[in-house]
């Protein structure tokens, strides 16, 4: 049912899935589908991620969430990854070409699979990771859903 209202979702954001014969799901952009679509990093993050990740922990009950939050993301890729110049990278290439291989919310793949490969381009990209990076992400609600004790992105 998730990845059922997953692919409506970003397909009424503009956007349409192709599956490969690697069975890797791939979403790309249709022509002119946004022309109104934001050039700020900030605004790129609401109108590309947060379709699917919460901006926070807590916005969403937790069996109701499609993706961790993008607190959880940030706080994994910027333990991984502290210069700003590496975490622009490795946010980036996650989004062309996410694996469980190298995934480094191990948890989030087992409770929603691996996100499917977003065919967005790389200024797009570079501005969302860099947002990201910079935007002082507002923290959850203290409590079991709080992103960092095993909930955010963890099993059922």
């Amino acid at each position: 049912m998730k990845k059922i209202l997953f692919f409506l979702v970003t397909g009424l954001m503009g956007v349409s899935c192709t599956t490969h014969s690697s069975n890797q799901s791939t979403v790309a952009i249709k022509e002119n589908s946004q022309p109104q679509l934001a050039s700020d990093g900030k605004t790129l993050l609401k109108q590309r991620c947060y379709v699917c990740h919460t901006e926070k922990p807590g916005e969403k009950a937790h069996d109701q969430m499609l993706a961790p939050p993008m607190l959880g993301v940030k706080k994994h890729y910027i333990q991984a990854y502290p210069d700003k110049k590496t975490f622009i990278g490795k946010i980036t290439e996650w989004v062309k070409t996410p694996s469980a291989a190298k995934a480094l919310m191990p948890g989030a793949v087992k409770r929603w699979n691996v996100m499917p490969a977003l065919n967005y381009p790389d200024s797009e990209l570079q501005k969302i990771a860099e947002a990201i990076y910079e935007l002082p992400l507002p923290k959850g609600k203290q409590g079991k859903n709080k992103c960092g004790n095993g909930k955010c992105g963890g099993s059922k």
